[in-house]
């Protein structure tokens, strides 16, 4: 899989540095999440709600629930805030 990080263009003059490292690392950590997971965080930031995602991609409500956690402590963890 290739990285995503190219095609998000940014202008310094807009964005602190401070904001750019996290966006990095935000997308870093997006690209090395497993497919499944990456799916589920996608849905889940475009607004789709849990019990959605679980019925569009057959899994049960739970399953979606624990894998926003998972990547959620992962997201923590690229932005090394634990």
């Amino acid at each position: 899989m290739q990285d995503a990080s190219f095609f998000y263009e940014y202008d310094s003059k807009y964005f602190s540095w401070e904001e750019l490292s996290k966006y990095d690392n935000w997308l870093y950590v997006f690209d090395k999440l497993p497919g499944r997971m990456r799916l589920i965080v996608d849905f889940r930031m475009s607004g789709t709600k849990p019990a959605e995602i679980a019925k569009i991609m057959s899994i049960d409500v739970q399953t979606v629930k624990n894998q926003l956690d998972k990547a959620k402590d992962r997201f923590l963890r690229g932005a090394k805030l634990i």
